[in-house]
């Protein structure tokens, strides 16, 4: 890991995300109160594709 944060890419970023992202349990909580699909339901995977993009873009929106 590099401490200059422009070695980071989205995709690098994206694709630690997202296993994290389809099974952690706030996650899946806030999906369900907002009645969201769950990731391995119809529809699902897609949307956490997108929040998912959409967590990395804010990230590194936050580290450049």
């Amino acid at each position: 890991m590099s401490d200059s944060p422009d070695y980071l890419k989205h995709d690098d970023l994206w694709d630690s995300l997202l296993p994290i992202v389809t099974r952690d349990a706030v996650t899946l909580k806030g999906l369900e109160d907002r009645k969201l699909p769950a990731p391995m339901d119809r529809g699902g995977a897609q949307w956490v594709a997108w929040f998912t993009h959409y967590v990395a873009e804010r990230y590194l929106e936050t580290v450049k």
